[in-house]
Formats: C-alpha cells, structure tokens, sequence
C-alpha cells in the first residue's frame, strides 16, 4: 500500500515504543538515513523510516501467517494455491 493511502487508525492509546529501542533497527537497516553522528537525519526522517519498518515487518509477519497456514490445509487446497502462486510468479 503505498504511503500516501489513508489508514485505519485504532482509538486508544497504542503500544508504547521506546525510542531508544528501535534506534538500532533503524540505523541498521535504514543506514543512507543516518548522519555520521550515528543518528537519524532528523525526527521525521526517523518517524516515517520507524512507520515504513514496522509495516514492513507485519508485511513479513502476513506471509509467515500465510505459508503457516497454506501448510495447514489440506492437500488439494495446497496444490491449487501453490499452482496459483506459479502462475503468478511466471507472469501466467
């Protein structure tokens, strides 16, 4: 989903995050956003760069679900998603 998309954003307060936590999961993986001092480039660099990691993660999250699941089904079923996967992944 591209970032511009609006998204459902649950009431209450969400989980907390400790700043510090998450520093080197983004300095890690997001390094050309990182100045020499070893911290993000600026605040907003780090909330869009933490945003884009966290949905990236649940992207990676679904499919583990997904292959968990496919695993889980019966054989039939399988066959059939996997030869559609092929189908997909050879463009028909």
């Amino acid at each position: 989903m591209p970032d511009e998309v609006r998204r459902f954003v649950p009431s209450g307060p969400g989980p907390r995050s400790d700043l510090l936590d998450d520093l080197p999961e983004f300095v890690a993986r997001l390094p050309k956003w990182v100045g020499e001092d070893g911290f993000p480039l600026s605040f907003s660099h780090y909330v869009y760069g933490m945003n884009y990691l966290n949905r990236a993660k649940a992207a990676d999250q679904l499919e583990s679900a997904s292959a968990f699941r496919a695993a889980q089904s019966n054989r039939k079923d399988y066959e059939g998603w996997r030869r559609d996967l092929m189908r997909i992944l050879n463009h028909g």
